[in-house]
């Protein structure tokens, strides 16, 4: 219990000391009421739902509407939705992506690709962003409104872990070449790149993430307040260091996070049940009749949701005073 609070408060403090700025700053996006926002893209998003605070950051931005959001990332994914198909071709993955997030009715669909493709050198960009033109036309029938996010860079782990400048310098040409894709197409664009480039000194690597790669959670808390501030053009360069933003510095927004994480968790098992293949998919003649059992879930992730909307309203009760030290703890 005191290992998580400590590490929660740590994830708090990192929020006050990324007050910086994009290079290109992007104006404000809102969201609006009854927002229904669909998370899809690559490991970024899928094990945001874990930690919470990527929905939190971005929910304290928006305390008087009510958001609902549902995360479809997968882990090692590509606009090809090569990660997807499970026993079955990517196209196959692909087609039913689409059809999960129509299915949602989303309002608007936050985009997060590039990492993972930018494993195949410089000369795959083309193939990327006409790919990725094609995944934004076919999402396009859902009218929802299109943000794209760059991805983040590596960081450098240590020995016996390879330096990642790199692979970094291939990977900051398919950060542009998502932000060339954006304008082009008038969407909204999220640079988290930036930022966490600018700041990567002040916090060590094994603070930031497991292996240079996957965020920790104090990870995630630090980028997920860039993310959140940079969606709503709020962060300011002479924002004084005790700001942590709406709400965020509050000890009471843990149960807000916790509540979040448990919603997640139970979209997840509705729409990734463990047994999908029985369910679902080329065994469902076997136990497909328990498919319907997954939709049990829903009224669970509606009372979440609610209670979701009540917490972030709740006035704060007490401001967490706490320095950056280490993130070990």
């Amino acid at each position: 219990m005191l290992k998580s609070l400590r590490s929660t408060l740590f994830a708090f403090a990192a929020l006050a000391i990324f007050n910086v700025q994009s290079a290109e700053s992007a104006p404000a996006f809102q969201l609006v009421n009854d927002d229904r926002v669909v998370l899809l893209g690559d490991t970024f998003f899928e094990r945001a739902q874990r930690y919470g605070w990527l929905e939190t950051a971005i929910q304290l931005q928006f305390p008087k509407e009510n958001i609902h959001f549902r995360n479809l990332g997968w882990s090692g994914d590509t606009v090809f939705a090569e990660s997807r198909g499970i026993f079955d071709p990517p196209a196959k993955g692909y087609a039913r992506m689409l059809e999960q997030v129509r299915d949602l009715k989303p309002t608007v669909i936050m985009l997060n690709y590039g990492g993972n493709e930018a494993f195949n050198g410089p000369e795959y960009i083309d193939t990327f962003v006409k790919q990725y033109g094609q995944l934004l036309d076919d999402l396009s029938s859902t009218k929802a409104r299109l943000v794209l996010v760059s991805p983040l860079p590596l960081f450098n782990a240590g020995p016996p872990l390879p330096k990642p400048d790199q692979h970094n310098a291939v990977r900051k040409q398919f950060v542009a070449a998502v932000q060339q894709l954006a304008k082009d197409r008038s969407l909204h664009f999220i640079d988290i790149w930036t930022p966490v480039e600018q700041k990567l000194g002040v916090l060590s690597s094994t603070q930031i993430t497991e292996e240079g790669v996957h965020l920790t959670n104090f990870g995630y808390g630090v980028v997920s307040t860039i993310f959140a501030r940079t969606l709503t053009g709020d962060l300011a360069p002479d924002m004084p260091s005790t700001e942590f933003g709406p709400s965020v510095a509050m000890l009471d927004v843990e149960e807000l996070r916790q509540t979040i994480v448990e919603k997640n968790e139970m979209y997840f098992h509705r729409w990734r049940p463990q047994n999908v293949t029985y369910l679902f998919l080329f065994r469902k003649h076997e136990q497909g009749n328990n498919a319907k059992e997954v939709d049990d879930f829903l009224p669970i992730i509606s009372r979440l949701e609610e209670k979701i909307f009540e917490l972030k309203q709740k006035p704060p009760k007490a401001k967490a005073e706490v320095s950056i030290q280490s993130g070990n703890s």
